[in-house]
């Protein structure tokens, strides 16, 4: 009787490691589903973006639009993702010009060389949401800054040349977006310094692209008027847009 007892006992503690090994197997793979998984998915679509892809292959990836807008004059739309938002300027069915808004630092969006090298030619690095000004290259162009009364938007202009693929480049700070637009020293009047602001927009302009009207163009990625409509894009930008808000606040 010893002996079973002994092998039934021992039979129910394996039971109860596999049982165990079995939900924290399940368990790793929500996690990786939600959190990395997610972050993969979401690069992989953004991966497909690029000037002069039809519009009805972006699509295909992204979705139908949530809105469509026509700032300037032109056709502008806005596409939502779980950590992102994109919005595209199509022209005769073709992309001519798109960007890429990180709402979710969790989801950042390398774009980098070695990961998505035809983005940017190679030419910037960094983590899209979550690397501040600080690491992006320098341009030769002056930084713009502006600060409206409920927005504010800091951009730095790139234009590479043949070896971007004669494409411009614009990295930004969009106020729906992750990240902070801090002042430098923490005073009420200190403008913002690159360091304390996160580049979480990155927009890309076909050479046929409408590129004096983006050169003039304030914010890059969706206005921040426009996402106040929907619930969920009004929760978003609130948990996103502690920091700049709070900078506002201190220069008023």
């Amino acid at each position: 009787m010893s002996a079973i007892s002994d092998g039934l006992q021992f039979g129910a503690a394996a039971v109860a490691v596999i049982g165990a090994s079995v939900t924290a197997a399940a368990y790793t793979r929500r996690r990786w589903k939600h959190t990395v998984g997610r972050r993969h998915t979401q690069t992989a679509i953004l991966d497909e973006l690029t000037c002069d892809i039809s519009l009805e292959y972006i699509e295909s990836k992204l979705g139908p639009p949530l809105f469509i807008t026509y700032p300037g004059g032109y056709e502008e739309r806005v596409y939502r993702l779980p950590g992102a938002w994109v919005t595209v300027q199509p022209v005769d069915g073709a992309v001519r010009a798109f960007s890429i808004t990180i709402t979710d630092p969790d989801m950042y969006y390398d774009i980098g060389y070695y990961d998505i090298g035809p983005m940017t030619g190679g030419s910037i690095y960094l983590d899209l949401g979550r690397d501040t000004f600080a690491k992006a290259p320098p341009s030769s162009h002056e930084d713009d800054l502006q600060i409206g009364p409920r927005w504010a938007s800091f951009v730095r202009y790139y234009s590479y040349g043949g070896v971007a693929g004669n494409r411009f480049y614009y990295l930004a700070f969009n106020g729906s977006g992750a990240g902070t637009f801090y002042s430098a020293d923490g005073s009420d009047f200190s403008p913002p310094h690159p360091a304390k602001i996160t580049a979480n927009t990155l927009t890309v302009v076909s050479p046929e692209g409408s590129q004096d009207d983006m050169r003039a163009r304030v914010i890059h990625g969706p206005h921040h008027d426009l996402l106040r409509l929907p619930g969920e894009a009004r929760r978003q930008r609130a948990r996103s847009q502690r920091g700049v808000r709070g900078w506002l606040r201190r220069v008023r």
